[in-house]
């Protein structure tokens, strides 16, 4: 069982974590080069298509930072990163499998907009605190090095693996019929399958402990947040 704030841990345990690193990975790979193809089934535009597949630049400035800053401030019985991972993981899930089944290019950016909620909401604000509070301060400089490797791997298997079956069609006998299963699809399943993964892997492999010191309950004001990030000249 993995647990955070320990002294030292097993060098198989940042192997473990770190895999849900390689997983973040493989869906911002997903969201740059499959959802460019995807969008090009219902529009040629290269300024709306740059548009849409920029909508998680928007949620990196306006969730990612809120929930890195809302997991500081509670405690539950999930602990306190591992609550946003499970919900913004589990709704982005839903959204990969429903992308390449979109009929309609609003359709279509509308689950794109939950997806990249999901992903901020769950991923770009509370997993790196996770980690690092899963890695002691001595042994994070080699884990960065092999979260690095896990994050090149999902890159390596997305580009030489998953992609070259973006335009294969698939026909899979169950039963007694036959089920035609796109290249496309496959790419997001498949990337749907592995969130899934990850989110068991939280659920059942990790617990976090609870701080000596907790920051106490505050309400999040957008101006005080700028002021304490961006008002010092550190």
């Amino acid at each position: 069982m993995i647990r955070t704030q320990q002294t030292r841990i097993p060098w198989a345990w940042v192997f473990l974590i770190t895999t849900t690193t390689g997983v973040g990975a493989l869906v911002e790979s997903v969201s740059g080069q499959a959802l460019t193809f995807t969008l090009r089934k219902f529009t040629n535009d290269p300024a709306l298509i740059t548009f849409i597949g920029a909508i998680n630049i928007a949620f990196n400035f306006m969730v990612a930072p809120y929930t890195a800053w809302k997991s500081d401030r509670i405690w539950t019985k999930w602990g306190r990163r591992r609550p946003f991972l499970l919900v913004g993981w589990s709704v982005m899930a839903l959204a990969l499998i429903a992308a390449p089944l979109s009929p309609s290019l609003w359709l279509l950016t509308l689950v794109v907009i939950v997806w990249q909620f999901g992903m901020d909401f769950g991923y770009s604000g509370p997993w790196s605190p996770l980690f690092y509070e899963v890695v002691p301060m001595h042994q994070r400089g080699r884990a960065v090095v092999i979260k690095r490797l896990m994050s090149v791997l999902a890159q390596l298997f997305f580009s030489y693996v998953l992609l070259r079956q973006f335009d294969k069609i698939y026909n899979l006998r169950i039963g007694g019929g036959t089920f035609h299963v796109t290249g496309e699809q496959l790419i997001y399943w498949v990337t749907a399958l592995l969130v899934v993964g990850a989110v068991l892997h939280l659920i059942f492999n990790v617990r976090e402990t609870q701080p000596k010191h907790l920051h106490p309950p505050e309400r999040f004001r957008p101006v005080q947040y700028v002021k304490e990030t961006m008002g010092s000249r550190q």
